[in-house]
């Protein structure tokens, strides 16, 4: 056989899935002809199908050294580089595939998610302008436009984009779903529910209807009706992640750890470089008992986004909780200089200084948190601190603010209250 004949069988048992025999033949193919750089490149098709990533880089380097100018070789090496969470390097690739042909839609919508996904959104989104200058019937740019902007909050620029691409294609399903999920954003449920009901009338098959009413439900705080329709989603689309980590959401709130767990493993397995998913992955095997598994997913989470403020705190938390509180106090302090404003890094701090009977120094970092929110853990925090240094004018004073902030409703049922109204007690004593 000739090397173009095993590169045929190679192609057409990738074709079927086939991806062990598809290897063999487009090995032979290069065995035949080492110069076949379309051999190389399916070669790397077929590692990063299997997850093989190293391989399939390094498959890719040699293809380039063929040919250095082959567009292909750098847009699937960007890809290579995308899957494996380094965005930085997969910009450099995709960016020398437009510059081998600036007109490859392709390249430039690559270029885009790599840049989104590095958190450089405005580069995003004028690489997205681009691919829509060239391509004005491309749906999937107009998409990835509104996604862009409605996750930085410009929800009139989202929805201009979204009806400029129905002019185009009037029943897209996805944007539709984006146009209801921006509704949703803006507290229009009756609109938002009209648009995924509409959905599920004209997709019965696909997911993002049923996904969609679960989202709403669960904005609606209605946990059981979110369950219904996540479930029907991961029933017409069983490997979407999306809706696997919406699952494990309701399994967690309903504290169902074992379900939760379940489900999260299935969803990273589908996206392993996601850090949310090792984020809510690593805080289920936490909540089991699985201290070693849920200490690595964390900081392979931060391995693969350091700048995901949720996965530094979290890791700060389970420090905290195993009693390391220089690392703890590091954790807390790297997600605050993520997040300025995130009160829950403040309270960890505040715990940990508490745990450790630096009083004064947990009181400044409850008064931080109190600053973004009236919180009870920082209140009650800050009372059992003051209470400590024998002050009890401002612990009275914390614990007071706690039993007026909680509502008349809720007031026999909240355990704060419950807790201030005992410490009060006890100080009375």
């Amino acid at each position: 056989m000739s090397s173009n004949q095993y590169y045929e069988e190679g192609v057409q048992a990738l074709r079927k899935g086939e991806l062990d025999i598809a290897k063999q033949w487009l090995e032979k193919a290069i065995e035949a002809y080492p110069e076949d750089v379309y051999a190389y490149n399916k070669l790397a098709f077929v590692y990063n199908e299997k997850n093989l990533f190293e391989e399939a880089v390094i498959v890719l380097k040699k293809a380039i050294g063929l040919k250095g100018g082959d567009l292909f070789s750098h847009y699937i090496l960007g890809n290579t580089y995308m899957d494996q969470g380094d965005y930085a390097k997969a910009i450099i690739e995709f960016r020398k595939a437009v510059e081998i042909d600036e007109q490859d839609v392709y390249s430039w919508n690559s270029l885009a998610l790599a840049y989104k996904l590095s958190r450089d959104f405005d580069m995003a989104l004028e690489c997205l302008d681009k691919a829509i200058f060239i391509d004005k019937q491309d749906i999937y740019n107009y998409n990835s436009k509104a996604i862009i902007l409605f996750q930085g909050g410009h929800l009139e620029d989202a929805k201009f984009v979204i009806k400029q691409g129905l002019t185009i294609s009037p029943e897209n399903h996805l944007l539709l779903g984006n146009l209801g999920e921006i509704l949703l954003s803006e507290g229009d449920f009756k609109k938002a529910r009209g648009v995924f009901e509409d959905l599920i009338e004209k997709y019965p098959n696909k997911s993002i209807g049923y996904y969609s009413l679960g989202n709403l439900e669960l904005e609606e705080e209605h946990l059981d009706n979110a369950l219904v329709y996540y479930q029907k989603a991961e029933s017409v689309d069983p490997q979407n992640w999306k809706v696997k980590a919406a699952i494990g959401s309701i399994y967690q709130e309903r504290n169902d750890t074992d379900a939760a767990l379940r489900v999260y493993e299935q969803a990273v397995t589908m996206l392993p470089n996601s850090s949310a998913l090792l984020t809510d992955l690593a805080l289920c095997q936490k909540t089991k008992g699985l201290i070693l598994k849920g200490w690595g997913n964390l900081r392979k989470a931060i391995e693969i986004d350091p700048s995901y403020a949720y996965a530094q705190y979290s890791l700060g938390k389970l420090y905290l909780e195993q009693e390391l509180y220089k690392k703890a106090k590091a954790q807390f302090s790297k997600a605050l200089d993520l997040d300025p404003e995130d009160l829950y890094a403040y309270n960890g701090l505040g715990d940990t200084y508490y745990r450790q009977d630096r009083y004064r120094e947990a009181i400044l970092e409850y008064q931080n948190a109190l600053r973004l929110l009236l919180d009870e853990h920082a209140l009650y925090q800050k009372a059992l601190c003051h209470r400590e240094l024998g002050e009890t004018k401002q612990t009275v004073e914390c614990l007071n603010q706690i039993i007026e902030m909680v509502d008349e409703e809720e007031f026999e049922d909240s355990p704060w209250v419950e807790k201030a109204e005992i410490l009060l007690e006890r100080i009375d004593h």
